[in-house]
């Protein structure tokens, strides 16, 4: 896995998890008699990486962008999820029918699980834009535009030394969603909830920044004089 598929450790970690699940399961069951699987030298791997989001400015600024016809489609299909929060097969499920008022009703794929996500107002406008009828792309097709469209909006700071946009991905979207939605004050569960996080560490990984605590916030906790002058 990690040296023919060039898979990642937090990859190769969750495939050594479901075959522990697995052998756990067999074992209970009576199945399973050999508990190799249980030494410490058989353990979940993981490391703690660094992956990109778009600010709100720089989402912004590719929906503002003039583009050609097959990059338009491409930038609309992944602003549409940064400001939905929802993966590419969840995307494909967008019609007229799970649009009521301001709101998607959608049941993910993933999770199975029914979810209220607002429409931002240019989502609507992006989704009335195409008369309820998204355009269609193939999932590599999207990452490698995606890329043309970010370098057009000049989003090419450096990351590790890579210009931004040459690491964005149809996933992005999603990340930058969370880490937003985040840094905004949204409540947690409530982001958890769409992006199908069941653990809050685990979210808190995802979305990998610190949120601000706001004094205005503690101040709330107990109520001083001194919250007129803040």
């Amino acid at each position: 896995m990690l040296n023919s598929l060039k898979h990642s450790i937090n990859t190769f970690g969750k495939r050594i998890k479901m075959i522990k699940s697995i052998m756990n399961y067999a074992t209970e069951m009576g199945v399973n008699k050999n508990l190799e699987y249980q030494k410490k030298s058989f353990k979940v791997l993981n490391e703690k990486v660094s992956r990109i989001y778009l600010s709100t400015d720089e989402v912004n600024s590719l929906y503002d962008l003039e583009l050609n016809e097959t990059l338009n489609k491409s930038r609309d299909i992944f602003v549409l999820m940064c400001y939905l929060g929802i993966r590419f097969s969840d995307y494909k499920r967008i019609t007229k029918n799970n649009i009521h008022n301001t709101y998607l009703d959608i049941v993910m794929q993933k999770t199975n699980e029914a979810v209220s996500i607002p429409l931002h107002p240019h989502a609507l406008e992006i989704i009335k834009k195409w008369n309820y009828e998204l355009p269609t792309i193939s999932n590599p097709k999207l990452n490698k535009n995606i890329k043309k469209v970010c370098k057009q909006a000049h989003i090419d700071e450096l990351v590790e030394g890579i210009p931004k946009y040459k690491l964005v991905t149809c996933h992005t979207a999603r990340r930058s969603f969370a880490t937003n939605g985040y840094i905004s004050d949204v409540p947690i569960r409530d982001l958890m909830r769409i992006t199908g996080h069941k653990k809050e560490t685990t979210f808190l990984n995802y979305v990998q920044v610190k949120r601000e605590i706001k004094m205005s916030k503690i101040l709330n906790i107990y109520p001083t004089k001194l919250k007129q002058v803040v």
